[in-house]
């Protein structure tokens, strides 16, 4: 597949030099990109470019990089992650929920 406008891709993921880029999918103009952020919990962090809208939509897991992404691509506003598990009683859910975190689970409303 030829990419239009790779220079301008890789300069917005270079920018963003704490991710490691992952996958990407899509055609032409609308891709979307997948990327990690190593946290010091051996945990990860993810990242999604979506470049089909612009401004360049993102959603990141990472509290201490998600308004620092919003910066790099000039976003006015920034918003929480909110966990699955504190909100949606399913099954296939990621749960760390712990002792010490019950009753710190945020209300979102559902």
């Amino acid at each position: 597949m030829e990419i239009e406008d790779k220079d301008f891709y890789e300069s917005i993921l270079e920018r963003l030099d704490f991710v490691n880029w992952d996958r990407y999918f899509g055609e032409g103009e609308n891709l979307i990109f997948f990327g990690w952020i190593d946290r010091e919990d051996s945990y990860k962090d993810f990242v999604v470019l979506d470049f089909s809208v612009r401004p360049v939509w993102f959603a990141t897991s990472s509290k201490e990089y998600s308004e620092k992404i919003g910066e790099i691509l000039e976003h006015r506003s920034h918003s929480d992650c909110n966990r699955i598990e504190y909100s949606f009683d399913i099954e296939n859910v990621i749960k760390l929920k712990t002792s010490e975190n019950i009753g710190k689970e945020k209300s979102n409303g559902i």
